[in-house]
């Protein structure tokens, strides 16, 4: 594309590349200043640094898994396998931490930011390959989630990488790109859609041999682990094993646009598996499901949950699709909007230290303005002009799992690396530095751009962020519990309760932190409300059971146990209490049928909960 001389400065074609690779090595070492600065202080702003928690703590204890040879043969893999391989491998070759892998990742992110701002200066010049460069490196999700032991920051370095070989014609270049894009896929399932749509181009431009050739990168990548897992689990699984149940998290009944927890889970990964085939066995009535059957079975129940309500789905896309273009972060399991790095990339005011989660803030580069940017480039130079769909389609391909799925900021995280590479040719193309465009165009793209930012910032997403700002606040109340930092941990679930008082959660691991610290009374009352908010919660329920059995109060909770095990019949402590229970008011025969119900389950109830005189 010929550049304007302005663009160039009047510089000749050898002197461009050397000043765009200097201003890029200038970028990136501002950036790597400001990652590292983050990295020391992450320690002191972070409770979840090196105390991993929901998926991050899967991850790693699939690494530690594999150095000690208990991982997972007999069963398809649940987890994407990629990142977990590669953490057991730096944990074997180096024998180093969680703070390194992090300063590794970070790294990874790095030379991730060099490729947008490449993929950008080859569509619109050096200005909009640089501007690209910055919106990558100083988006705070980007950094935040390069801080945490998921895979995400491996995916995007390889997605992005995939996008650079394919800018290649040759056939070669495009089975790098599908083999780089199925790597991508191992550390995040649903890009493998990119592939994909990039394969589909070729074939709408009838270039027939360099979509094989795409094709067949990506399934050099992709089928050994298909191969692998069919062979443990006799089944067909192209990477992972849980994509069914992700679906019903999103698409259930009571579905609101981001992740539900369905009724009888705990939320903790290292149980969902069990939990999902438990509950799946007892919901279908198939007693022989195994834990692929038992994915598909979710799967199927969602889809059968959406057809039989239309016009309800229909909705439900669309309020995803609003979703993913909201400024908002909606957290999943780690919260980037809950970040308190001091050098966390945004301005922040009216905080207050005794209340975590209070105050304001304004992100550096908010998502609002990577698409107000990429619309601008849209509307100012068109599809083509902007990307093509070698960058388009990569983009509706990653924006596809949230609006199928659900909506979060990690899920959301590679469509907003990738708006990245047009925002920057946004950003050149309204500071005219990307070609020649008329002023009226330019305008054109003013105007989007505008228009972008108000929708983004206009979603009406306010109760929504106000559940994700409690779950996170209760999540870092729990870890800080595991600490044994007290007086942190009580600020954070107080908050909690404070932000969202309905939610059941939040009262339970408040109440969990009174007991721990001895207010027995308070406790009790805690985990009361967190029953009242949701009756089917039966951790609360168990805990309460260890509260009040040694009171000579265990009677009064027969009837919540019995509406804990139902909802979740896998839960051992809740059958537990109920068998004891029943065995100290002397109606053994119901204790005893109550532990042949939970048998049927797969447990087994200590023989103590049958002492009437025990606790």
């Amino acid at each position: 594309m010929a550049k304007s001389e302005a663009e160039d400065g009047g510089e000749s074609g050898a002197e461009r590349p050397r000043r765009f690779v200097l201003l890029l090595a200038v970028l990136l070492a501002a950036a790597a200043v400001h990652r590292l600065l983050y990295h020391l202080a992450q320690p002191a702003a972070d409770p979840f640094a090196f105390r991993p928690f929901l998926d991050g703590e899967a991850y790693v204890d699939g690494a530690q898994a594999i150095l000690a040879g208990t991982a997972e043969r007999g069963e398809a893999f649940y987890l994407a396998p990629l990142y977990p391989y590669l953490l057991a491998g730096l944990f074997a070759a180096t024998g180093v931490g969680l703070g390194a892998v992090y300063l590794v990742q970070h790294v990874l992110s790095l030379a991730t930011a060099a490729g947008v701002g490449w993929l950008a200066r080859r569509r619109a010049g050096d200005t909009a390959g640089i501007a690209a460069a910055a919106l990558f490196a100083f988006h705070s999700p980007l950094v935040f989630f390069a801080a945490t032991p998921m895979g995400e920051t491996v995916a995007l370095f390889l997605l992005v990488a995939s996008l650079v070989a394919a800018e290649g014609r040759s056939g070669p270049r495009a089975a790098g790109a599908g083999l780089l894009a199925g790597l991508a896929s191992l550390a995040r399932p649903n890009l493998l859609l990119v592939p994909l749509f990039l394969a589909l181009g070729d074939l709408a431009a009838r270039r027939w041999r360099r979509a094989g050739w795409l094709a067949a990168g990506a399934a050099l990548a992709v089928l050994p682990v298909t191969v692998r897992n069919l062979a443990a689990s006799g089944h067909p699984v192209a990477i992972s094993a849980n994509g069914g149940l992700t679906l019903y998290h999103g698409n259930g009944p009571g579905a609101t646009g981001v992740f539900t927890r369905p009724e009888g889970f705990s939320g903790l990964v290292a149980r969902q598996r069990e939990e999902a085939t438990v509950l799946a066995r007892a919901r279908s009535g198939e007693r022989g499901l195994d834990a692929v059957e038992a994915d598909r079975w979710w799967g199927e129940e969602a889809r059968r949950v959406r057809l039989a309500d239309p016009a309800g789905t229909l909705s439900l896309l669309g309020w995803r699709a609003l979703l993913l273009l909201d400024d908002f972060e909606h957290a999943l399991d780690y919260d980037p909007t809950l970040d308190g790095n001091p050098w966390r990339a945004r301005l922040r005011w009216g905080v207050d230290p005794a209340r975590p989660g209070s105050g304001r803030e304004v992100a550096l580069v908010p998502f609002a303005l990577l698409l107000a940017l990429a619309a601008a480039a849209l509307a100012a130079r068109g599809p083509r002009g902007s990307g093509g769909w070698a960058l388009w389609g990569p983009i509706l391909a990653c924006a596809a799992t949230p609006i199928v799925f659900y909506v979060s900021s990690r899920y959301r995280l590679a469509t907003s690396a990738l708006l990245a590479i047009p925002g920057g040719i946004g950003l050149a193309t309204l500071a005219g530095r990307a070609g020649a465009l008329s002023a009226g165009r330019r305008r054109i793209g003013l105007a989007a751009a505008l228009a972008a930012a108000a929708l983004s910032f206009a979603v009406p997403s306010g109760a929504l962020a106000r559940q994700g700002r409690a779950f996170g606040l209760s999540n870092r109340g729990g870890i800080l519990t595991l600490a044994g930092d007290w007086a942190a941990a009580e600020r954070y679930a107080r908050a909690a309760v404070a932000a969202m008082p309905e939610l059941s959660i939040a009262h339970h691991n408040l109440a969990s932190l009174l007991a721990r610290t001895g207010r027995e009374e308070e406790a009790i009352a805690a985990y009361r409300e967190a029953i009242a908010r949701d009756p089917t919660n039966a951790d609360s329920v168990a805990a309460l059971a260890q509260l009040l059995l040694p009171r000579g109060r265990g009677a009064e909770l027969e009837g919540a146990l019995r509406r804990a095990v139902q909802a979740r019949p896998s839960h051992a402590p809740a059958w537990t209490a109920l068998v004891h229970v029943l065995a100290r008011q002397g109606r053994r025969a119901e204790a005893e049928d109550a532990a042949r119900a939970a048998a049927s389950h797969g447990l087994r109830i200590d023989p103590r909960a049958f002492d009437p005189g025990g606790r």
